[in-house]
């Protein structure tokens, strides 16, 4: 097991939390919209000031040819005192500490409720990030957000679509149970000018209609979104295993790093807090224009028997010289 920060030892030490515990895996339903709410998306968008998006002034690195990068893909569990000894207090330091360790490039998180997401840019500071939640505003219900190195990376513009036949404001789709978004970003290298294209979502639990719409959905923009030329990452929970055809909509174009990889692991993801035995699947990192050198399923504890109902997975990527 890696060495954990001193940031972790001291999280762990402040957290205190009694409740009573009832089995996961459901997802809060999201809020019904009040009259004259606004529900059109992020604010901001591809101005630097979006939700998430810090405008402090990040001094650029030294000009740099860095030709690899790190991609995260990590389902937090949204908050709830169902989950017991399990909940989020208890388990929130152990997140900070893994990502701080692992330290990737990018990584796209699901579940996260707001303050989820603000306590990871809070005890993360080389982190900023870009996402609004499912239902339409800066409060509503669950992010798909993306978090990126800043001190490597900078916003061009990013922004965020609903997984429906409406992708372009909020709304359900299809045979889904809940919404369900896509939260994007074009990154520039501040080092060396390199731009890449990373997209974040968490496909439906219920609606097998809704998956296979969404795959076909999520490939056509991301194609749209990152050109021809551009490096593009897909991560995210398909709530699918890996045989699922839903699939075939994305690997045409993106291979699935957990296969293309040389160095690579065959581990689940899902593991419902010890309640699966590591088969199950439903996380991915999909890649065009970048060749996978590694992917792993991160099973370390950081402290606690699980950080989340997921583990988080990971691929180190070459990305073409320029």
């Amino acid at each position: 097991m890696k060495k954990k920060t001193f940031v972790f030892a001291l999280a762990i030490a402040s957290i205190c939390m009694a409740c009573t515990g009832t089995p996961g895996g459901q997802e809060p339903e999201p809020p019904t919209p009040q009259p004259g709410e606004e529900v059109t998306g992020e604010p901001g968008e591809g101005t630097g000031d979006e939700e998430g998006e810090t405008t402090d002034t990040v001094a650029p690195p030294p000009a740099t040819d860095k030709q690899e990068i790190k991609i995260m893909s990590f389902n937090l569990r949204y908050d709830t005192p169902n989950d017991g000894d399990h909940s989020w207090d208890y388990r929130k330091a152990a997140c900070v500490a893994l990502i701080a360790d692992r330290h990737p490039d990018v990584f796209g998180i699901q579940e996260g409720l707001l303050h989820q997401v603000q306590y990871l840019a809070d005890n993360l500071p080389d982190y900023a990030w870009v996402g609004v939640g499912r239902g339409g505003d800066r409060e509503s219900n669950e992010y798909s957000a993306l978090f990126y190195d800043r001190t490597r990376f900078e916003v061009v513009t990013s922004g965020t679509f609903w997984l429906s036949e409406t992708p372009d404001r909020m709304s359900r789709g299809w045979d889904a149970a809940l919404n369900r978004i896509a939260t994007w970003a074009h990154l520039r290298d501040r080092g060396n000018g390199r731009e890449v294209f990373a997209l974040n979502t968490h496909f439906d639990h219920v609606g097998t209609t809704a998956r296979q719409e969404s795959a076909k959905l999520v490939a056509e923009r991301v194609l749209t979104l990152s050109g021809d030329t551009m490096p593009a990452f897909i991560t995210g929970d398909f709530n699918a295993q890996p045989s699922d055809p839903i699939f075939g909509a994305i690997t045409a174009k993106f291979p699935s790093a957990r296969t293309a990889a040389p160095v690579k692991d065959d581990l689940g993801s899902f593991n419902d807090f010890g309640r699966e035995q590591g088969t199950v699947i439903y996380d991915y990192i999909f890649s065009r224009k970048a060749r996978a050198l590694e992917f792993h399923t991160v099973t370390d504890s950081y402290g606690v028997p699980y950080a989340s109902d997921h583990y988080p997975i990971e691929a180190l990527f070459e990305l073409p010289k320029e």
